[in-house]
């Protein structure tokens, strides 16, 4: 039986949604770390987008506070992000709690990593 990879569109990246697709991670080499996050890379051959994944362990705190890490990171997505990312899969893991720091720091921080991965993934 084919399997539909289920990923939720958004309007220059596509989010991965399919527990198969985060495990392909694991097979990984292109790491970049921050202070509060960890990035892994990879090629995607399914699509021209880039695709993103958003992951917060259940070491960060309760729900809530991993609700807003994500709620942050996607409004980051959605707001701040320009990038030159095609063909890739990424994986944004929250390895320190983020909900707490300020906005612009924030941004600061992703708007590095998307640097250091745009010169890591091409």
């Amino acid at each position: 039986m084919h399997e539909e990879l289920r990923v939720e569109k958004d309007s220059q990246f596509n989010y991965i949604k399919n527990r198969k697709q985060y495990l392909e991670f694991y097979k990984v080499q292109k790491k970049i770390r921050s202070t509060n996050f960890l990035v892994l890379c990879r090629k995607d051959t399914e699509s021209s987008l880039f695709s993103i994944g958003i992951t917060v362990t259940k070491k960060i705190g309760n729900a809530v506070t991993r609700n807003k890490i994500k709620r942050r990171l996607k409004a980051y997505m959605r707001q701040e992000l320009i990038t030159n990312i095609s063909g890739q899969m990424i994986n944004i893991i929250s390895i320190k709690d983020a909900s707490n720091i300020p906005w612009r720091e924030f941004v600061n921080e992703l708007d590095y990593l998307f640097k250091k991965i745009e010169a890591a993934c091409k």
